[in-house]
């Protein structure tokens, strides 16, 4: 229940062990009620660590041959590769800008964001099965310690994907997924349970930052924000933290000395009466 204008702490839901097969009924009730949950030992960590190998790739390939030097096996546990990572965003913000581009269109994030048993869970969660779903909206975030002109402030998921006056995201969700050990310190993702019954919130504010390389933002009033519980969840490879697409959550404050790495994807019933129907655009090359 929204209690307007009263302060929450943060809560932070810690390591649990690894759960396996069907979400039960228990966890799907807990998203209903709560619009998010924590699924430990979901993913498939080969995947992941092939997502990781393709941002090492990138890196050697755009960043210079000096990240060759660093292995491929432990790459985000390697504090030489932050610390390279950290000096070619802040030396040649462009090229770190290319490598963030490239990295949401590799193969190896689309397989993670659609092999079987996400889909199956995102299936239990939506009430659909997987022929009755879009996904879309593939991210790889790279979030830098203390960052101020790319992080983003307290939100819901269905802003960003259309503007349709009447657009609601009861009937969709993102998958949020680890790439490294993730906790409060390098800014785990900070949610507000029960905030997704409010439906879409109408007075965002959106706003552009006045800084070279900055993303669009948006806010939502601290009023709102501070009538829930903040809680925070600490999790590592192969977990997945669902989210529905009405809940309010932001992005933490990484203040670890290593870029905190994160994947995610959306999903949603096509079903739905709310579905807004869209399509991907082809941008032809000049010169092919």
């Amino acid at each position: 229940m929204m209690n307007v204008g009263a302060r929450q702490s943060i809560s932070v839901v810690s390591e649990q062990p690894q759960q396996a097969g069907p979400l039960s009924s228990e966890e799907i009730s807990f998203f209903a009620d709560n619009g998010y949950l924590v699924r430990r030992g979901l993913i498939d960590r080969d995947l992941v660590q092939n997502v990781i190998a393709s941002a090492r790739h990138l890196f050697v390939r755009f960043g210079g041959d000096h990240f060759a030097r660093i292995g491929e096996r432990g790459f985000l546990e390697n504090p030489l590769a932050h610390q390279e990572m950290l000096s070619l965003r802040k030396t040649h913000p462009r090229m770190f800008g290319v490598i963030y581009d490239v990295m949401q269109s590799m193969a190896s994030m689309h397989r993670l964001t659609t092999q079987d048993e996400l889909l199956s869970a995102c299936g239990q969660l939506l009430s659909v099965n997987r022929d009755q779903m879009t996904v879309g909206n593939f991210l790889c975030r790279m979030d830098a310690p203390h960052d101020t002109r790319n992080n983003l402030d307290w939100h819901q998921d269905v802003i960003f994907d259309g503007e349709v006056a009447d657009e609601d995201g009861c009937d969709g969700l993102t998958a949020w997924i680890p790439l490294m050990h993730v906790h409060p310190d390098n800014g785990s993702v900070m949610l507000c349970p029960g905030s997704q019954h409010v439906g879409r919130i109408q007075n965002y504010v959106r706003y552009k930052r006045d800084v070279e390389h900055g993303s669009e933002t948006h806010r939502i009033s601290d009023e709102i924000v501070n009538a829930y519980e903040h809680v925070a969840p600490e999790v590592v490879c192969g977990d997945v933290v669902f989210l529905g697409l009405n809940l309010i959550h932001r992005s933490g404050t990484n203040t670890s000395d290593r870029i905190r790495f994160t994947a995610q994807g959306r999903y949603y019933n096509i079903l739905s009466p709310h579905f807004v129907p869209g399509k991907l655009h082809y941008v032809p090359v000049m010169g092919t």
